[in-house]
């Protein structure tokens, strides 16, 4: 995971209890911000940063959050 996660270029990966938290090393675009609400369709964001519950991810919250840094890293 912490491979996936410097590939799509986040400097934190973090989950505490149900927050999961992506701070990226550079802005988030338009694509980026839609293939996180299609993972996760709540999550909140800012110009860098995601905030997402796990428990609404869609299946497993760890092969959601590898489709999300997979997409980010494309």
């Amino acid at each position: 995971m912490k491979l996936r996660a410097a590939k799509a270029g986040a400097t934190e990966v973090r989950v505490r209890g149900a927050d999961l938290r992506i701070v990226m090393g550079r802005d988030l675009g338009d694509a980026q911000r839609t293939l996180i609400l299609s993972v996760f369709p709540k999550a909140q964001h800012g110009q860098r940063q995601v905030r997402a519950s796990i428990v609404e991810s869609r299946g497993d919250w760890r092969d959601a959050l590898t489709r999300v840094l997979e997409g980010l890293a494309a």
